[in-house]
């Protein structure tokens, strides 16, 4: 069976270590493994920008919620979407930005 080789992590590479991967990249282009590597990469990448799109959507849905409770709340609107706010903001509040909109949304930094 063939083993998978280790990868060496941290090792620097010398200038004319580089120039030969270049010079042997120029035949690889034709071979099936670099097609391969090169797909995959394009994969992960397509991965990538799908879960940051979710994410995303993942967030509107959140501040779309929170608009709610300000809208339907009864008695002091603000209480309700502050309670939620502090609810989410241990898992979902990392970002400035976010918090910015719920402040937004709460009406304390308009």
């Amino acid at each position: 069976r063939g083993q998978k080789k280790r990868k060496k992590k941290g090792k620097k590479k010398e200038k004319w270590e580089k120039e030969i991967k270049e010079e042997n990249m120029k035949d690889r282009r034709k071979s099936w493994t670099f097609k391969h590597e090169e797909n995959f990469y394009k994969r992960t990448k397509n991965r990538r920008e799908e879960k940051r799109e979710k994410n995303k959507r993942k967030r509107k849905r959140e501040i779309k919620k929170i608009q709610k409770e300000v809208k339907y709340a009864d008695g002091d609107p603000t209480l309700t979407a502050k309670r939620k706010a502090h609810e989410q903001d241990l898992n979902t509040i990392r970002t400035h930005e976010w918090v910015l909109k719920v402040e937004e949304i709460i009406g304390k930094n308009p």
